[in-house]
């Protein structure tokens, strides 16, 4: 790996890993301060999110959550996204706090100079049924004159025919665009998928979360075969994957499973990449090893003859090394220490 720029790239310093080398993993969705929770195992499956935020089982269970939050959130930020990055994932969306003075890895919904991406206009919203009509008119007017470059909403998590009619919500808001990034989309039929399709509509799927939680998941082979973009991310703890290399997994069983293989190895890698960084609408800075993107890169130890198999197949343990625009933050202290960051690095 030569880190310098292409004018310099005599003076680069190069270290040979002997692995295989990926652009670094993005998880375009999760709720990064809630991930110090443990598994939560509700012993049922519901109709929608609805339905378990209002179970007092739930509200039991997420008890710590409230207390820590009151004084720890910076804490709890930093601890999930340090998971994050032992993990190979350098870009993440789903961070609930951004007054930290400085977060670990790159954080989507806060554009500035410390993300190297200069975009702050990636609007989210949870729930779409709250949107009010001024929201939704700005969110409207934004993404037709691309000054928001991307809606990233929560849309059909559920089974039931309201999930579905979110769709219809989103479309008669004005928000159901081209850069419109539709997270979960499991109450969605063929007919809302042909509309992503048409509008070209992104989709960002959480499988392990939502079989845990509804006992199903997102029609996915329909937004496949419809030509649909799908992104793939763990959720949170709670219901969801540990971090992106366990939830592919999840994805790997369901595709060798129920899918026929539909989806080949090199799409699962890219539904942790490239996908992820198109849903965004920033493929222009991250998601591909590219002249002018950032050197976002991952380096994993494995058999190089199958690399996207060995990707699809590895844990943390076979990460040798990430970078965050080129700049080693995690990696065998071997190739770590051909950084000059030593006095800011420690052995763990």
């Amino acid at each position: 790996i030569g880190i310098a720029s292409y004018a310099d790239s005599k003076q680069a310093t190069v270290i040979c890993t002997n692995g295989i080398i990926l652009p670094s993993l993005i998880d375009a969705h999760n709720h990064v301060d809630w991930n110090i929770l443990p598994k939560w195992k509700p012993g049922k499956y519901y109709q929608d999110r609805y339905e378990w935020r209002s179970d007092s089982a739930y509200k039991t269970f997420k008890k710590p959550y409230d207390n820590l939050g009151k004084t720890l959130k910076c804490e709890m930020i930093k601890w999930s996204e340090t998971r994050a990055l032992i993990s190979g994932t350098t870009s993440i969306f789903g961070t609930s706090n951004l007054s930290c003075s400085r977060n670990i890895i790159r954080n989507l919904e806060n554009g500035n100079a410390a993300n190297h991406i200069q975009k702050d206009n990636i609007e989210t919203k949870l729930d779409i049924e709250t949107m009010s009509n001024t929201q939704a008119q700005s969110v409207s007017q934004g993404l037709t004159n691309e000054s928001i470059s991307a809606f990233v909403v929560h849309i059909g998590e559920g089974i039931n025919e309201s999930s579905r009619a979110e769709f219809d919500t989103l479309d008669s808001k004005g928000a159901f665009q081209k850069n419109t990034a539709i997270i979960h989309g499991t109450g969605g039929t063929a007919k809302e998928f042909c509309k992503m399709a048409n509008r070209h509509s992104k989709l960002i799927w959480s499988p392990q979360s939502k079989i845990a939680l509804y006992g199903d998941t997102t029609k996915v082979m329909i937004a496949k075969n419809l030509g649909v973009p799908i992104a793939i991310a763990p959720d949170w703890t709670p219901s969801g994957s540990i971090n992106m290399l366990t939830e592919i997994k999840c994805l790997d069983f369901l595709n060798q499973t129920y899918y026929a293989k539909s989806f080949t190895d090199q799409n699962l890698v890219e539904m942790m990449t490239i996908n992820p960084a198109i849903a965004m609408n920033v493929h222009d800075k991250i998601g591909q090893i590219k002249r002018g993107l950032e050197a976002d890169i991952l380096v994993i130890n494995g058999d190089r003859s199958f690399p996207f198999r060995t990707i699809v197949e590895s844990d943390t343990t076979q990460i040798q090394l990430v970078l965050l625009s080129g700049k080693g933050l995690f990696g065998e202290l071997s190739l770590m220490e051909r950084f000059a960051l030593n006095d800011f690095c420690e052995a763990i």
